[in-house]
């Protein structure tokens, strides 16, 4: 069989609505004034830009996991007291960082930030004031006090319209609760996109006897052992069970292994006349030979030329507001529709789903939990059932099975979800010379070089999803990826949809974004990242008010997935016109949605099915109207 052969038969039998087609977003008005902006200033002006006398210092990748029971240096809490003590730093704040659930009630979530650091955090990021409560100080942080302080995305995703002062987070597995004594400030997204909001604070005594914890119970319970996972696989630091307590009880500073020093320069400090001096300290720290490398990265946030000071201003944040009565409606009306379309406990009844089985149901669940069904509701339980009794195959099929299961969050299917990560990882694809080139729809023969973007986009959600749940990811995925899509990016900052072609695709190049900001979060950010995603954001910005007729549905949960990982819904051109995706695409869905609450193309060839419409049209108003 032909490679076009077998990518056409394909795509027409599942859910890979933007294939092999150049499109662009729906054709709308500018949403702003008309006066033009140069490049730079459009592309930051959606973007909160970090101040540029902010330095982060983490472990070189060849040191990661180097550290061993006899004290092997790392980046320790006396590294970042001996860097507070440096002329020309304003403060420095250690970090531990851990991921995995947050519960509250029936609600739960995955924050991308889990950190645990001293006040020092606080003045390190610029905040003065919190919105709401109080931080925690150095006595809780010497004490291990169960308390943290959270982000308004989180307070959103947990609590809803009601104040988190003095409700209790737990930690999926462990029984871990925290006492949330404050909420931050808001803060727009950094220059590569990850949602600042999306962080729970807690002192980095919390966050260490966290990950002890996880690590001490791992042969009790395995299961419960890896719901707590570290981002860099730090858990090799951890060679020798850790004394249960409070870590500062037990542990000297000397050797509290760190995962990053965020450190603030003083105003009149340039980068450059900063370098060096630290440099020099943590060489001397670390007992550094003249000819041995150093065993650190120091670099700036971000990697890139700062704005005059009036752009670089953050703008007011945008009041949060409930999805207005008609979103809401039809919301609840597509749910009503998925639920009637419910048989046997799944949604596999049709010629696609047959040939793909397991692969519909997965999509539909997870349409239902983020538009805000509860996780014990009769149709997540049998869907879920039905789920846990599938063998999947393809590669979409054992992505979305990945997906929906870590945002369901039970304790009882995390070894499957290890299981299909596995499973994904195993069925990549190499070309003739043996590089990687991502994923096709399925395990393909040796160095076949099949693959395509949306198969690799699938399977980078899912890799994303599973480690946030506990699973173990090898760190070369990320770094993989991250390399494919470098040099995958065409001249004009797109990308195709199969690797090797020409040519670049409005959904592909959403999918290079998203997959360059998701392997960067699992790594070192740098600048060539942070170009690339600016230039594919340009594209995108070029070509928002394209026809996407052939292909809605597929688009718009792409765009959505975008405009999560970017915490906005505004995409802007080179000449600096605005549009904001989300209210756009919003108002189409709302007077395209049939009177059954369903959403479909009949005649597109690849929305032709109902059910997957349907999910992908939810799955994005759920988006945009959480980013409103």
């Amino acid at each position: 069989m032909s490679r076009f052969y077998a990518c056409s038969s394909a795509l027409w039998l599942f859910l890979v609505a933007a294939i092999g087609s150049d499109f662009l977003a729906q054709r709308a008005e500018a949403a702003d004034k008309p006066r033009k902006k140069g490049l730079l200033e459009a592309l930051f002006d959606d973007v909160w830009v970090w101040p540029t006398e902010e330095l982060q210092i983490s472990p070189a990748p060849a040191r990661r996991g180097a550290g061993d029971a006899k004290g092997d240096k790392i980046l320790s809490l006396a590294d970042a007291a001996a860097i507070a003590r440096c002329p020309g730093v304003a403060s420095a704040a250690p970090v531990v960082r851990a991921r995995t659930f947050a519960h509250h009630g029936d609600q739960s979530w995955i924050p991308f930030f889990i950190y645990g650091s001293t006040p020092a955090f606080l003045e390190t990021r610029c905040i003065t004031t919190l919105a709401a409560g109080q931080a925690f100080t150095d006595k809780d942080v010497q004490a291990g006090r169960r308390v943290c302080l959270v982000g308004p995305t989180l307070v959103h995703k947990l609590f809803g319209d009601k104040s988190p002062l003095g409700e209790e987070v737990s930690l999926l597995g462990l029984g871990f609760k925290l006492k949330v004594i404050g909420v931050l400030p808001h803060k727009e997204p950094d220059f590569s996109g990850w949602d600042r909001d999306d962080i729970l604070l807690a002192p980095w005594t919390v966050i260490r006897e966290l990950r002890d914890k996880a690590l001490n119970e791992g042969g009790k319970n395995a299961g419960q052992a890896n719901n707590v996972v570290d981002p860099n696989d730090l858990a090799n630091l951890y060679r020798a069970p850790a004394p249960a307590g409070p870590a500062s009880a037990v542990v000297e500073p000397e050797k509290v292994p760190l995962d990053l020093i965020l450190v603030r320069l003083k105003p009149s400090v340039t980068l450059q006349e900063a370098t060096e001096p630290l440099t020099t300290l943590l060489r001397k720290q670390h007992h550094l030979q003249e000819k041995q490398p150093d065993d650190f990265v120091i670099r700036d946030v971000p990697a890139v030329p700062a704005l005059p000071p009036k752009t670089a201003v953050p703008r007011p944040q945008r009041p949060q507001t409930k999805p207005a009565d008609k979103v809401r409606e039809a919301i609840h009306r597509g749910v009503t529709y998925l639920r009637n379309a419910q048989a046997h406990g799944h949604w596999e009844d049709e010629l696609t789903a047959q040939l793909f089985k397991g692969g519909r149901t997965p999509l539909a669940l997870l349409a239902l939990l983020e538009s805000g069904v509860p996780i014990d509701d009769p149709a997540i339980r049998k869907g879920l059932d039905y789920l846990r009794g599938t063998e999947p195959e393809f590669t979409y099929v054992i992505s979305l099975q990945i997906l929906v299961l870590s945002r369901a969050g039970q304790p009882r299917d995390k070894e499957m979800i290890q299981r299909n990560v596995k499973r994904l990882w195993a069925a990549r694809s190499h070309d003739a010379g043996g590089q990687f080139c991502g994923w096709s729809y399925t395990r393909t023969e040796p160095n076949s070089g099949l693959s395509d973007n949306s198969n690799t986009e699938f399977a980078v959600m899912a890799l994303d999803a599973g480690a946030r749940a506990g699973a173990i990811v090898p760190r070369e995925a990320w770094q993989q990826l991250r390399d494919l899509y470098l040099r995958t990016q065409q001249k004009d900052g797109g990308w195709p949809y199969l690797p090797h072609q020409h040519g670049s695709s409005f959904t592909m190049t959403i999918a290079g974004v998203c997959g360059l900001l998701t392997s960067n979060h699992h790594l070192d950010h740098n600048e060539r990242v942070n170009q690339a995603v600016a230039r594919g954001l340009v594209f995108l910005g070029d070509g928002v008010t394209g026809d996407i007729s052939k292909q809605r549905y597929y688009c718009l949960h792409s765009l959505g997935r975008l405009g999560r990982l970017r915490n906005s819904g505004t995409l802007r051109s080179q000449t600096g016109k605005a549009y904001d995706f989300y209210r756009l695409q919003t108002q189409w869905l709302l007077e395209h949605q049939r009177d059954d609450g369903s959403w479909s193309e009949p005649k597109s060839k690849l929305d032709f099915s109902t059910g997957v419409s349907t999910s992908f049209a939810l799955l994005f108003l759920t988006a945009a109207n959480q980013g409103r």
